[in-house]
């Protein structure tokens, strides 16, 4: 699933989300959440400035966005499974 970033996030891009059969784990689930940034033309850029300013603002907020993601599919997988076995 490819979800784009809500509005109020001033940065252009998307929010991956991928779901699928843990290769770790015997029954188990593989999560991944990938927030993709798009940054302004290279040529428009010098050194990279604006990307370690979107590190250090942007990494608490997108890693707790990211938390919530996964414990949402979690519980919804939690719920789910109880709602099998009754």
């Amino acid at each position: 699933m490819t979800e784009k970033m809500p509005p109020q996030n001033p940065m252009e891009g998307r929010i991956q989300i991928r779901v699928e059969p843990s290769g770790r784990i015997r029954q188990g689930v593989f999560i991944n959440v990938n927030n993709h940034y798009k940054v302004k033309e290279k040529e428009s850029i010098t050194g990279c400035k604006q990307i370690i300013s979107l590190f250090e603002n942007e990494w608490e907020p997108t890693k707790k966005s990211s938390e919530s993601v996964i414990y949402s599919l979690i519980d919804n997988f939690s719920k789910d499974y109880q709602d099998g076995i009754s």
